[in-house]
């Protein structure tokens, strides 16, 4: 028993690495879904030396462990294989304006947090730190907010996304962001490194 306790936990390592050595998505769901077998496949062997080597169904009991959603995300992963987009995949649809994509909000806390930065430490105006901010953003090929079209400056609209942030508007992963930047000294924030 021990010795098959140790394969399969070996063979989850495995498959986790395999997962994260994957260079296409291709590669990346195949690993996944081995992944997941070799979990169902452990969770069952649990499962039947909790219960004494019976099969729950046998006893007329649900499983001990719900596989469920695991067999489930292994039939979607083989689904996308197979060209079709599961419901479980498709992008939500929500009204308003689309919300940015986790880099954009990432960058902007940066930012946001650097702007803060210049301000307290180096006395700059709250304009000044934002226009040398989305400077340095542009520079680097960084996004920046606000669109072509906007009638407003760039630094004007990453000025407003901090104050949104600073009032909790953008979420918790968006001030974590900003809080990581703000307390991660010493570095010259010039340099966004």
């Amino acid at each position: 028993m021990k010795r098959d306790w140790d394969s399969r936990q070996r063979l989850i390592k495995v498959w986790a690495d395999e997962y994260a050595d994957a260079e296409s998505p291709a590669e990346k769901r195949e690993a996944l879904r081995h992944y997941l077998m070799w979990i169902s496949v452990t969770l069952h062997r649990v499962e039947e030396e909790i219960t004494g080597g019976k099969s729950s169904a046998l006893l007329g009991h649900p499983e001990y462990f719900n596989k469920r959603p695991i067999r489930e995300l292994e039939a979607h992963l083989l689904e996308l294989d197979n060209g079709e987009v599961p419901a479980i995949f498709s992008v939500a649809k929500r009204h308003g304006r689309p919300s940015k994509s986790r880099k954009e909000q990432m960058w902007f806390a940066k930012a946001s947090a650097l702007i803060t930065i210049l301000m307290e430490d180096y006395k700059n105006s709250e304009a000044e730190a934002a226009k040398q901010v989305v400077d340095q953003l542009k520079i680097r090929g960084l996004p920046v907010p606000g669109s072509a079209r906007a009638n407003r400056a760039s630094w004007k609209s990453l000025q407003a996304w901090r104050d949104e942030l600073m009032r909790g508007k953008k979420g918790k992963l968006a001030r974590a962001w900003y809080d990581e930047t703000s307390t991660a000294l010493p570095f010259d924030p010039l340099t966004l490194d």
